[in-house]
C-alpha cells in the first residue's frame, strides 16, 4: 500500500521538476507582466540557428512527403524549382481530384497509348480503323522493349523517334481527313512528351530510389516530429504583436515542450531594467522618453520593440527592432520587411503529416 501513490505518478512532470531546468524555474519573480515570458525570447534568440534549421528540416521532410505522393506525373519538374517552393505540401490540402500518376517512362508511354487507343475504339467501334492499327503497332513496341528510367530507355526513345519523324513529315502532306496522318500527328507529339516527361522527372527517379528509407525514418521517428512541430509553433507566437496577443503561449506550455525536445539545462535570464524615468511607458507626456529612446527598458539586448515611436521613421524604426524580430523563416527580403511586410511559411500541423505520409506510403507500396 506505501507505493500505491506511485502507480499515479506524472513521471513527466517528476523529471520536469528534479531536473537542472525545472529547478532554474522554481521561485522565478515577474517583474512586469509585458516581460514574463522574456526569458524564453532570451532562449530563442541564443539558439535562433538551430531553431530556424529544426523549423527548415520540418519543411523539408513535408516536401519529401509530398513529392513522393505525388508520384511521377507531367509536371513533376514544377516541384524543383528553388527553394521558393518550400511551402508546396500546403498543395496536399487541395488536391481533392488526383492526378494521373505514372511508375516511370515505360508506363507514361504505354498509359496514354491505352488511353488514346480506347478513345479511338469508343469513336471508331462499327469498323476498323487505320489510326487504331498505327496506335496498337506502337503499344505492342511500348509493351514489349526494355524502356529503363536512364539514358537507355531515353535512348532506345530517340531512335524510335527518328522513322517517326519521317512518317510524319511524309502524312503532313495530307488531307486533315487522313487516318493516318492523325496517327502520326499524335504519336510525334506523345514522343516529344514522353522526352520531356523523362527529362523533367529525372530527379523524381532518383528521389523514388531511396523513398522507402525515407518513410522509414519519418515513420521511426514521427513523435520526435510531432514535439518539433509544437515547440516551433509555440515559440513562434512569443513574437505575436498585441492584437493577436490573445493567444499567447503560458510558461507551462512552454516548459513542457522544450523539456519534452531535451532541455536540461537551466533558463537564462534576461532583466528588462525597466525605465524609472518613465516607469516602463518609453513616453512621458506624449513625448519620447529620451533615456530609454522609447523602449521601456534599459537592456541593451534589445527583445522587445521600441514601445513609444515617436517621431522615429519606419526605416529607423526597423534597425532599432531587429533584436526582436521574429527569427523564424519569412517570405520575402528581410532588408525589405518593413516596407513590404513579411508572412511566416506555413508550417504543417500533425494531422498534415499524418496525412502526407499516409499518401507517400500508398504511393510506394503501389510502385513496388
Amino acid at each position: 500500500m506505501m507505493f500505491y501513490p506511485a502507480i499515479n505518478m506524472d513521471h513527466r512532470s517528476l523529471r520536469l521538476r528534479t531536473s537542472k531546468f525545472g529547478r532554474s524555474l522554481k521561485g522565478k519573480i515577474i517583474i512586469d507582466d509585458r516581460y514574463a515570458l522574456a526569458d524564453y525570447r532570451l532562449y530563442v534568440y541564443q539558439n535562433r540557428e538551430q531553431l530556424q534549421q529544426l523549423e527548415t528540416n520540418i519543411l523539408d521532410a513535408a516536401n519529401m512527403l509530398y513529392d513522393i505522393g505525388r508520384g511521377l506525373t507531367d509536371d513533376a519538374s514544377s516541384r524543383y524549382h528553388a527553394r521558393d517552393t518550400a511551402w508546396r505540401w500546403t498543395k496536399h490540402r487541395r488536391d481533392e481530384n488526383p492526378t494521373t500518376t505514372y511508375s516511370g517512362l515505360q508506363d507514361y508511354l504505354v498509359t496514354r497509348l491505352k488511353k488514346h487507343d480506347m478513345k479511338l475504339q469508343d469513336r471508331y467501334s462499327s469498323f476498323e480503323s487505320p489510326e487504331r492499327e498505327v496506335i496498337g503497332r506502337y503499344i505492342d513496341w511500348a509493351e514489349d522493349t526494355y524502356l529503363p528510367d536512364n539514358w537507355i530507355g531515353s535512348l532506345r526513345l530517340r531512335m524510335k523517334s527518328i522513322p517517326l519523324f519521317f512518317y510524319e513529315a511524309w502524312y503532313d502532306t495530307k488531307e486533315w481527313s487522313n487516318p493516318y496522318r492523325k496517327a502520326y500527328d499524335f504519336l510525334d507529339g506523345l514522343f516529344r512528351d514522353a522526352r520531356r516527361f523523362y527529362q523533367q522527372s529525372y530527379k523524381l527517379t532518383q528521389l523514388q530510389q531511396y523513398q522507402q528509407d525515407v518513410i522509414y525514418r519519418i515513420n521511426a521517428e514521427l513523435s520526435e516530429y510531432y514535439d518539433a512541430i509544437n515547440l516551433i509553433r509555440t515559440l513562434r507566437r512569443l513574437y505575436d504583436q498585441p492584437y493577436t496577443n490573445h493567444d499567447k503561449p503560458t510558461a507551462q506550455e512552454i516548459d513542457e515542450m522544450l523539456f519534452e525536445m531535451g532541455m536540461d539545462d537551466a533558463l537564462p535570464h534576461w532583466d528588462p531594467e525597466v525605465c524609472q524615468r518613465c516607469d516602463g511607458q518609453g513616453q512621458l507626456n506624449q513625448r519620447r522618453c529620451s533615456t530609454c529612446m522609447g523602449y521601456g527598458y534599459h537592456n541593451p539586448l534589445r527583445l522587445y520593440p521600441v514601445l513609444y515611436p515617436g517621431s522615429y521613421g519606419r526605416g529607423k524604426l526597423y534597425n532599432l527592432n531587429l533584436e526582436s524580430q521574429n527569427p523564424f523563416l519569412l517570405f520575402g527580403n528581410d532588408d525589405t520587411y518593413y516596407r513590404r511586410g513579411n508572412t511566416l511559411r506555413e508550417l504543417p500541423f500533425p494531422d498534415d503529416i499524418d496525412q502526407l505520409l499516409d499518401k507517400a506510403e500508398s504511393i510506394n507500396s503501389r510502385d513496388d
